[in-house]
């Protein structure tokens, strides 16, 4: 196991979420399983800068936006 972040970590997380959507509602055009993602996840704060994952000083990470539409 390691630790893994950024988009290279959160396109194959909400690709299955997409797809679990799309099995349980069925077909739907991208712009509604976009909306339906969007809408019902839930708002992280971001924590404070740096974000420093298991004490490893080569993976900071580093919060971009506000508190509701942000980066983590």
């Amino acid at each position: 196991f390691a630790w893994a972040a950024g988009t290279s970590m959160a396109a194959p997380h909400v690709s299955c979420v997409a797809a679990l959507a799309t099995s349980q509602y069925g077909r739907m055009r991208p712009g509604r399983v976009e909306a339906m993602i969007t809408q019902t996840a839930v708002p992280v704060e971001c924590p404070p800068n740096p974000f420093v994952p298991g004490g490893d000083p080569y993976w900071k990470a580093y919060c971009q936006g506000g508190d509701a539409y942000n980066s983590f």
